[in-house]
């Protein structure tokens, strides 16, 4: 009976389609809106942009932005391919909320003279450009593209909007 059962079972594996889909081992990869879903990924963008103004991107390490943040040097590369990956989503992130800021202030102006509604969007542009939430600008300040790299980088995220909203 023992011989038996034996048999039937490699019986049954042998029959087994040959080409029946595997699946993939491992835990499946997130969709990008999923990769925030109670990681630390907004935590590493933060002190990242605060260490690229601080001290600049090449004196900042992807070690360094670990440290800052609690990690172990190589955490953030769970979140992000490469030093300049996270670049990119500091000066994409930047842009966001940059466009946010002036958008709110042009809806609140609607009714306002025209020379208000230019010194209120003035202001709000220093505001980004030197306010307390404006760790991403460095990053596009004045020769910061001068480098192939860096303005690689800038086309890079460029590109990468111009994808996620067309």
């Amino acid at each position: 009976m023992g011989a038996d059962l034996g048999a039937d079972v490699s019986a049954g594996l042998a029959t087994a389609p040959p080409d029946s889909p595997r699946r993939p081992r491992g835990r499946p990869r997130k969709t990008w809106e999923q990769r925030d879903d109670g990681n630390r990924r907004q935590e590493l963008i933060r002190s990242a942009a605060r260490l690229f103004r601080a001290r600049g991107l090449s004196a900042t390490s992807t070690r360094d932005i670990a440290a800052a943040v609690g990690m172990q040097s190589g955490s953030p590369f769970y979140h992000f391919k490469s030093k300049n990956a996270l670049l990119c989503e500091v000066m994409e992130q930047g842009m966001h909320s940059a466009i946010a800021r002036q958008a709110a202030t042009l809806q609140a102006l609607r009714a306002a003279e025209p020379q208000a509604a230019l010194a209120a969007l003035i202001r709000t542009h220093f505001d980004i450009l030197l306010g307390a939430d404006s760790d991403f600008i460095p990053v596009c300040a004045p020769g910061a593209a001068a480098s192939a790299g860096r303005a690689e980088l800038v086309g890079a995220v460029v590109r990468r909007r111009k994808r996620r909203f067309a």
